[in-house]
């Protein structure tokens, strides 16, 4: 059975006690794949460990070793990441021959052996269609999971110089080299926001930027879901500090809150937005267009059947 990305993330969502597998002389990709899914069921509450592979090297041996199962688990649901055919299974998996449930694959010559199968052969590279899935599922990328994923995306596109390297491949590469800022006051935030660090968040923006992050998301803590607008000063000083333009997160309501973010448009790269949008104050089309300076208050005015007033023509 083929199975999008919604569908196999639907899948292990469903699952658990859930086996990952890698394959024969495991490369990057298969055991990024393999760290990064085993990584992220855990993180949204499953039980998933990673099947022991005697071949694994030393230098991909942090990806998955750490998530070899305990003597008494018991696998439901057996995943099959990165393998194009049951022949590249590893000794160890021989036991699993026939009972894959979920397939995730890029590779072009797989006949799709699992029950479900995933199979993007527009894909770079496994790890490009398991961080859709990721996604899917609504797990954090922290950095544990992007290094897996960078891993395997830059494995298997030769870091980026073969011919199947494609946008989505540089965007997934991006996501992962995007570091997280969470801060209440201008201080870090840690513990589920709950306590301080001491550490100032645009020292840590200087440092990100010395690391060699290009993308910082920052997140004000104090307003992030309650739509009071966004701090303009604060944000400049972030992308001052990092060096580069940073994302905006906590605080936007409704269009006009984006369009207030015009004086400081070179420090803003991107906006994120939630509950504005669950909520109604806010669509994506009236967000977009204000990003792009275009907001149109048409879809308003035939709401509140009213014309447009000079001071909504001159904002």
């Amino acid at each position: 059975m083929i199975v999008d990305v919604a569908g196999a993330a639907a899948a292990l969502q469903a699952a658990d006690d859930i086996l990952i597998l890698t394959h024969r002389r495991p490369d990057g990709d298969t055991a990024g794949c393999a760290g990064a899914l085993c990584r992220g069921l855990q993180q949204i509450g499953k039980r998933a460990y990673i099947l022991e592979n005697p071949e694994i090297t030393r230098r991909y041996a942090p990806l998955i070793v750490p998530y070899y199962p305990p003597e008494d688990f018991v696998p439901a649901y057996v995943v099959s990441p990165d393998i194009a055919e049951e022949k590249l299974f590893p000794d160890t998996a021989e036991p699993y021959k026939g009972k894959v449930d979920l397939v995730i694959d890029h590779h072009g010559s797989n006949d799709g052996f699992g029950k479900k199968n995933l199979i993007r052969p527009d894909a770079g590279g496994c790890a490009e269609v398991l961080y859709d899935v990721l996604t899917a599922l609504g797990c954090k990328l922290t950095r544990e999971i992007a290094e897996c994923i960078y891993v395997g995306v830059s494995t298997d596109t030769g870091c980026f110089k073969f011919s199947n390297t494609t946008a989505h491949t540089h965007a997934v590469a991006a996501a992962c080299l995007t570091a997280g800022i969470d801060a209440k006051g201008g201080e870090i935030a840690v513990s589920g926001w709950i306590e301080g660090s001491g550490v100032a968040a645009c020292d840590l923006a200087r440092e990100m930027g010395k690391a060699g992050f290009k993308h910082i998301v920052y997140t004000d803590i104090a307003r992030d879901g309650m739509q009071t607008g966004v701090e303009n000063d604060a944000y400049a000083k972030m992308a001052a500090a990092f060096g580069n333009p940073v994302i905006v997160s906590g605080g936007i309501a409704t269009a006009a809150d984006i369009r207030a973010l015009a004086p400081i448009a070179d420090a803003v790269e991107g906006v994120i937005t939630g509950r504005a949008i669950y909520e109604g104050t806010l669509t994506v089309a009236d967000g977009v267009a204000a990003c792009d300076g275009t907001f149109q208050l048409s879809d308003q005015l035939e709401e509140e059947e009213r014309p447009l007033t000079i001071e909504e023509l001159e904002s």
